[in-house]
């Protein structure tokens, strides 16, 4: 499951997305950290080229303390962990998150996501921490 939300800074814009993971075996590798950057990957148009994101600074506190608390948490076989990442967007554009299955690479699909029609916040740690 994925929800998306943006966040805006005084400097930065950001796409942050919500998820969560389920761990079918049980294995050790499976934190819900690692299986979204072996799978995930998200990029934006630009005016000649289709730019990979950078992950940015990612909340971690107040509201969303409960999505990125067990991100680097092994999930236990059956279980599902919740996780939150952040990209840095480079313009307004639409921005594409596409989907492999894992260091395979096999394409298992993509979204578009029309960043205007997003709901846009002002994010701050400190009001968050402190409001919570």
């Amino acid at each position: 499951t994925r929800k998306e939300s943006s966040a805006a800074s005084d400097v930065y814009k950001r796409q942050a997305f919500k998820y969560e993971v389920k761990s079918k075996d049980g294995n050790e590798q499976i934190t819900p950290m690692n299986v979204w950057i072996a799978s995930m990957e998200a990029v934006q148009d630009s005016e000649n080229t289709e730019s990979k994101l950078e992950v940015g600074p990612t909340p971690n506190t107040g509201k969303f303390e409960e999505w990125d608390k067990h991100s680097g948490d092994v999930i236990k076989k059956g279980k599902t962990a919740k996780g939150i990442i952040t990209y840095e967007l480079d313009n307004d554009k639409q921005v594409t998150l596409k989907a492999t299955k894992g260091t395979e690479g096999k394409k298992l699909g993509s979204k578009k996501i029309d960043v205007s029609k997003l709901k846009t916040v002002d994010y701050s740690a400190v009001e968050d921490i402190t409001n919570n």
